[in-house]
């Protein structure tokens, strides 16, 4: 009985671990050639996941948080070659997925994501096992010149 005690204490943390899934690496930056309020989260597609498994993403205004949900993305969605404005045409698009965050909720209320404000973004991937988050990456929103400039109305000569 001993035996078969010890056995599965060792060995089922081994399996649980083996269906477990990594975090994706990912990249945080401002939405480029927007008014502003927005932040951009890109992540590796994965080649294979488990039934069920989403992608978490979640924003903070301080490095130790409390996190926020911001967005759920499942595996094979929301791929950057549906948005060529933002990420180009390389074939290396069809690989990668993305989210913009321009809002999340906090107590049940919406809150907007603002100009120059640092937060503070991790991804987290959940499947039946578990969650695995990854780590934390500060990034501020700002609008572009590009944006501000279409926006001036000239006087008329």
């Amino acid at each position: 009985m001993k035996l078969s005690m010890c056995l599965l204490v060792l060995v089922l943390p081994a399996l649980c671990a083996a269906q477990a899934v990594a975090p994706p690496p990912f990249e945080v930056f401002d939405t480029p050639d927007d008014g502003g309020g927005s932040i951009t989260v890109t992540w590796p597609a994965a080649e294979a996941t488990p039934e069920g498994t989403i992608y978490v993403v979640y924003i903070a205004e301080t490095a130790k948080g409390p996190f926020h949900k911001a967005a759920a993305v499942a595996p094979g969605a929301s791929l950057q070659s549906v948005n060529p404005a933002v990420f180009g045409f390389g074939p290396e698009t069809a690989h990668h997925q993305f989210t913009h965050i321009n809002e999340y909720e906090v107590d049940d209320e919406l809150v907007a994501v603002k100009n120059g404000t640092p937060y503070f973004i991790r991804v987290g991937i959940q499947t039946d096992v578990g969650e695995a988050r990854g780590r934390v990456v500060e990034v501020a929103a700002k609008e572009q010149l590009f944006k501000v400039i279409s926006s001036i109305v000239l006087p008329e000569t």
